[in-house]
């Protein structure tokens, strides 16, 4: 996995964590019945919709807004930091642990 291959850039292992967990927000999204659209903040309205549908809610969506606005550093050229990279992962590892419990037993005929 990229996410986790230190001869990976840093970059790159960011992006991969980050869409990893954008994925899973999506996928949560769509086993509520909720259609994202690729407007303007779609990145942020599914991240707060999926945290809303697992339960935790805005307390965890900060932290991953907080990371999607790090994430987007990058267009403004400012590289990430390894310790950025480590909290953002540890993050997005417990917003999807709560969306796969969620998943196993709101919807548990889509993990199969």
């Amino acid at each position: 996995m990229d996410a986790k291959n230190a001869s990976v850039s840093l970059g790159t292992r960011f992006e991969a964590s980050y869409d990893a967990a954008f994925n899973v927000a999506l996928a949560v999204i769509n086993a509520s019945v909720w259609r994202p659209r690729s407007i303007q903040g779609h990145h942020a309205f599914s991240l707060e919709a999926a945290c809303e549908a697992v339960g935790p809610g805005q307390r965890i969506f900060d932290q991953l807004d907080a990371i999607r606005e790090l994430r987007n550093q990058k267009y403004d050229g400012v590289a990430g930091k390894e310790s950025d990279l480590l909290e953002a992962q540890a993050i997005f590892q417990m917003f999807s642990d709560l969306a796969i419990t969620w998943l196993q037993h709101k919807h548990p005929a889509l993990l199969k």
